[in-house]
């Protein structure tokens, strides 16, 4: 870690996910509840000796076997290691992984029900919709009594110089960024394309002298634009400029986002004003489909 330092790394994400030894087996994680907390003490020094700048301690709530007793105690400790930073994510469970092999495409008949996994319905299980959620609200509350912005709908920072510097680029309007990798995304002048997506190609792609285009490119229409801008800002608790869209968009274009919304009577999480439309903390950053379907209905008006 130190040689990483001495070459110019001055920022950290620590993927702990839970300090729970149980909870880590359940999940498939390669480290140990011992290696986590080795590695914040680490950070800390390194913090100390301002050979890094900050540090992020990242969590995963909804995984197999958690319960809302259990989240509890791992924000907990969490908190007493003293990061500066914490993005703390929900389980997703995607297609051709090993939890959506174990979970994909269980459903539950109660929301208040736990979710088996159907190659083994005695293994440990994944917290009911309604824990998920519950989950997510003790989160946001626990944290910010603990002296944590929830500035972003999976990040917390105890002030506003530890703000996750590399995540706060990808939010805005025409934000420019360069992704390396196999699947990477970069955005560069308002065109969006991506590396090979998997390592077989991505290697075939480097060792052949990078032939020809990154795949999938994408330029962005003005459409695109105010959509990727209102699903990105819409997540942050600055929420979305209405001054900016009306500048970049045209004024008839911020008036329309207002008359979408009020097409949306359940959107009762959206703090209007003026100039801006934010998610209320936290229960508006639960909104989700909803939100989707709002934006769909957003496009710049000549």
């Amino acid at each position: 870690m130190r040689t990483l330092c001495a070459a110019g790394f001055n920022r950290v994400s620590l993927g702990v996910q839970s300090f729970d030894p149980q909870i880590l087996r359940n999940a498939g994680r390669a480290h140990t509840s011992e290696e986590a907390f080795a590695s914040t003490f680490l950070m800390r020094t390194l913090l100390a000796e301002k050979l890094i700048k900050s540090w992020s301690l990242d969590l995963i709530s909804g995984l197999p076997g958690q319960t809302l007793e259990i989240w509890a105690e791992t924000l907990k400790t969490a908190v007493g290691e003293l990061p500066p930073h914490m993005s703390v994510y929900d389980l997703q469970v995607e297609d051709n992984t090993e939890f959506g092999r174990r979970f994909g495409g269980v459903s539950v008949d109660n929301d208040e029900d736990r979710i088996s996994s159907r190659l083994n319905p005695t293994s440990p299980s994944l917290p009911s919709p309604i824990d998920a959620a519950s989950m997510y609200k003790i989160t946001s509350s626990s944290l910010r009594d603990s002296g944590f912005d929830h500035y972003e709908v999976s990040s917390f920072a105890r002030s506003t110089s530890t703000r996750s510097v590399h995540n706060s680029n990808y939010w805005g309007l025409d934000k420019q960024w360069w992704g390396v990798g196999s699947g990477a995304t970069s955005m560069i002048k308002s065109k969006r394309f991506t590396r090979p997506r998997t390592v077989s190609d991505y290697t075939e792609w480097v060792t052949s002298g990078f032939p020809g285009s990154p795949t999938d490119e994408e330029e962005l229409e003005s459409s695109s634009r105010l959509q990727d801008y209102f699903l990105t800002m819409l997540r942050t608790s600055s929420g979305v400029d209405l001054d900016l869209v009306a500048a970049q968009f045209g004024a008839k274009t911020s008036a329309a986002i207002l008359t979408v919304v009020d097409e949306f009577p359940s959107l009762v999480v959206l703090s209007l004003d003026k100039s801006s439309m934010r998610l209320s903390v936290p229960g508006g950053f639960l909104f989700s489909n909803q939100g989707e379907l709002l934006v769909l209905e957003l496009r710049p008006i000549p």
